[in-house]
């Protein structure tokens, strides 16, 4: 399973690659977005596999079918943002339409919403909890604002809206580590 999740997130980093292969006039707004579009991609590796990694489900079979089941979500929704990420830089010319903001901004809230729902799958050590507690909530909340930045989506260009983006999924993997580095380093709980 492992193996599959990293092949789509590649797919994620190739579609944004891609995307700026077919800007024609490679400018520094077109740099920028690329740049924007390979830190969301990472921001959500860090999301996820901080979430879900070196932890076990729990015991039983229906806890396995459900994190597998729970996957797919994620696995079409990583696939989704390459796709978007691509057309986003191909189109930064021409500002893209709402609709891929909107398509965008689904999948990256369904990729937050089911790593959530991983969580309560999956056996959780003290030190893990560290992390995952405050940054579950963070996520939630993230998800909800990702969907509503579509709104707004007529006095956001290209970079505006990939920024707004990559500053709401940066907010959850700050608090995250920061909430580990104090319960590993200081105690705090």
């Amino acid at each position: 399973m492992w193996v599959y999740r990293i092949i789509v997130l590649a797919e994620s980093i190739l579609g944004t690659v891609n995307g700026m292969a077919d800007v024609k006039d490679k400018h520094p707004a077109a740099w920028i977005a690329f740049i924007l579009g390979i830190l969301i991609t990472f921001l959500l590796w860090s999301l996820y596999f901080d979430m879900t990694s070196e932890q076990e489900t729990k015991r039983g079979y229906h806890y396995m079918q459900w994190f597998i089941f729970l996957h797919f979500p994620v696995l079409a929704g990583l696939g989704i943002v390459g796709a978007c990420l691509r057309i986003l830089l191909a189109e930064i010319e021409n500002n893209s339409s709402a609709g891929i903001y909107w398509i965008f901004c689904v999948a990256i809230a369904t990729i937050l919403f089911m790593i959530v729902a991983i969580t309560f799958v999956m056996k959780e050590a003290e030190e893990d909890r560290s992390y995952i507690k405050p940054v579950s909530r963070l996520l939630v909340i993230s998800g909800l604002l990702i969907l509503v930045v579509p709104l707004f989506a007529i006095y956001l260009e290209t970079i505006a809206f990939l920024s707004v983006i990559a500053i709401i999924l940066f907010l959850p993997v700050f608090i995250g580590t920061r909430s580990w580095v104090g319960y590993k380093f200081f105690g705090k709980r």
